[in-house]
């Protein structure tokens, strides 16, 4: 380490979370993500944007989505980006959020902007109650590469620190490239053992954008998968317990006792996905949007999972091709670990 994490402020619990917050009981049916726009005041090398969202959204059109979604009973708004720490009226769309009578509303981040204790303040009065701060590393000389900010490691940990003194349940997004994955147990180990958390997502990386043109960052998921399941197994035996979903572009065929902990998929059908996005020109399902990026190969028929599953980033496949994808005929026990969200 480079420098002495901050000193540590208590981090508030998921359940002290939910009742201060009224969140509603799990599990979560619906959220709605506000794509804001592609500004960003990182360079991440593993940026996966399409970069076809535009400057920026109208906030009257961010109003009128929030206003929607309400009406459609939607029980979660979540602003993204590119950054939505640099939306220039970011707090106005939160309080309007809060004000429209929404319960559950969140920020996912690079953290550079709530590393700003004034800015962070802010953002709590305006209603934001949970924040997503990305992380690509245990150690400033790995986020830092990965992002091309020097100094953001410690600017995202100051913000993890300030969101945790604010009462903001916070938790930590690490996108996983060839650079980092072998980090998985240590990550989780000081995360939980400096910072004092427990909420986790490792997303695989989607090979579109930047991501798709740096093959020193790509890596075949039979080399992340070992690390993936000691880091969940490290979990359970510590008994850290899992709020949300902490796999991110995996599938369950590469390790179908673990498809209880990964998102992106698992409704009866993917035509049932109930989550949301917005960008300019108009909004999607997830279901829409994965099919832009995904594909199904032959090998997936016969698959248990067939239906619920969206498939395999078409770019992966033409980078390592489908031999790692094959049907399984049989759900197993699912890893003992459930999240509560």
């Amino acid at each position: 380490m480079s420098f002495e994490p901050p000193r540590l402020n208590k981090r508030i619990t998921l359940s002290e979370a939910m009742g201060k917050w009224g969140w509603p009981n799990p599990p979560l049916k619906s959220n709605y993500e506000i794509l804001l726009g592609d500004g960003c005041d990182a360079a991440c090398l593993f940026c996966c944007a399409y970069r076809e969202i535009g400057k920026w959204l109208p906030l009257e059109s961010v109003k009128r989505d929030i206003l929607r979604e309400k009406a459609r009973g939607t029980q979660m708004i979540t602003f993204s980006g590119g950054e939505p720490g640099i939306y220039p009226r970011l707090a106005e769309a939160a309080a309007f959020a809060r004000n429209s009578g929404f319960r559950l509303i969140q920020m996912v981040s690079n953290g550079l902007k709530l590393s700003d204790p004034e800015f962070a303040g802010r953002m709590a009065g305006a209603g934001l109650n949970l924040a997503k701060i990305s992380i690509h590393g245990v150690n400033a000389a790995t986020h830092d590469y990965l992002t091309g900010r020097k100094g953001a490691f410690e600017k995202a940990l100051t913000a993890v620190n300030n969101l945790n003194r604010l009462g903001i349940y916070t938790s930590t997004n690490m996108a996983l490239t060839r650079v980092n994955y072998r980090q998985l147990p240590l990550y989780v180990k000081f995360f939980h053992e400096e910072m004092a958390l427990s909420g986790f997502c490792f997303y695989f990386s989607f090979y579109t954008g930047r991501m798709a043109a740096d093959q020193d960052l790509q890596v075949p998921y039979s080399e992340v998968l070992p690390y993936v399941r000691h880091t969940l197994e490290y979990m359970r035996l510590r008994r850290i317990g899992i709020d949300w979903k902490v796999l991110g572009n995996f599938l369950p065929c590469l390790m179908p006792e673990y498809a209880n902990l990964m998102m992106d998929w698992g409704a009866a059908s993917v035509a049932d996905t109930k989550a949301s996005v917005r960008k300019k020109g108009g909004s999607f399902t997830s279901m829409e949007f994965m099919e832009k990026r995904k594909i199904k190969p032959a090998s997936c028929r016969g698959c248990v999972y067939y239906s619920a599953c969206y498939g395999v980033d078409a770019r992966y496949c033409e980078r390592f091709g489908t031999a790692e994808f094959r049907p399984v005929k049989e759900k197993p026990r699912a890893f003992p670990l459930r999240p509560v969200y």
